[in-house]
């Protein structure tokens, strides 16, 4: 797991320095899942659902193992007027460093560990851009 996360961490920070940063970047693992990973993103430049899922599972393809590709079950584009992505900019504030979740609920969604890579903006970054 700690491969994948460092992958991940790697991947989300190339992916910002090339296209801005992201609102939210995490990896989730449902309590309902049968070892299934979700990777949630959010962000201003993803401009559709389509657009997002072929970027990432491209990257995916191009940056993980098959078996790590396998421990991923789905990709989930957030939209930047979402409640979803409101309530967890309330609940998070800005971010640093990753933050790791054990059985909670995530926003309603009840897992097992989350891993939240990248998160809301500090107001300074929001102006930088």
């Amino acid at each position: 797991m700690k491969r994948l996360l460092e992958k991940l961490q790697r991947m989300e920070q190339a992916v910002s320095l090339e296209k801005g940063p992201f609102d939210l970047f995490a990896l989730i693992l449902p309590r309902s899942s049968v070892g299934g990973w979700d990777l949630m993103v959010a962000a201003s430049w993803i401009k559709s659902q389509k657009e997002g899922l072929d970027f990432f599972t491209d990257l995916l393809r191009r940056c993980l193992t098959e078996e790590e590709i396998l421990r991923m079950s789905r990709i989930i584009i957030l939209h930047q007027d979402s409640a979803t992505l409101k309530r967890i900019r309330q609940e998070f504030g800005a971010m640093g460093d990753v933050r790791e979740m054990k059985d909670t609920s995530f926003f309603g969604l009840p897992v097992k560990r989350a891993y939240i890579i990248a998160g809301p903006r500090t107001p300074l970054a929001l102006t930088a851009r």
